[in-house]
């Protein structure tokens, strides 16, 4: 099981909210297959799935971060699996590879 969690920050519009989440919805709906977005609380959206997900969520993960001006608006956003040593959190490993 593949997984990642995007939290917005606190203090947004429910518009900017549901721009965001449209932008999401988009990202993870890409060549690679779609992954549909799960909003079980209002400012988080996460995007899960098997194997025959995992370039979807990959994929969808860097389109998503390649949206211009998305980064700013983010608490949180992290990246699950099932081998420990694969999670990450993806703001983190962005900010070291900024370049």
């Amino acid at each position: 099981m593949y997984k990642t969690i995007i939290e917005f920050k606190n203090g947004l519009t429910e518009e900017k909210i549901n721009e965001l989440v449209n932008l999401c919805n988009k990202a993870f709906d890409n060549r690679a297959g779609k992954a549909i977005g799960m909003t079980e609380k209002q400012n988080h959206i996460s995007f899960e799935g098997g194997e025959n997900l995992y370039g979807c969520l990959r994929l969808g993960t860097f389109a998503a971060y390649n949206i211009s001006g998305f980064i700013q608006y983010l608490k949180s956003w992290i990246w699950i699996e099932e081998d420990p040593d694969e999670c990450c959190d993806m703001l983190e490993l962005f900010a070291k590879h900024k370049g």
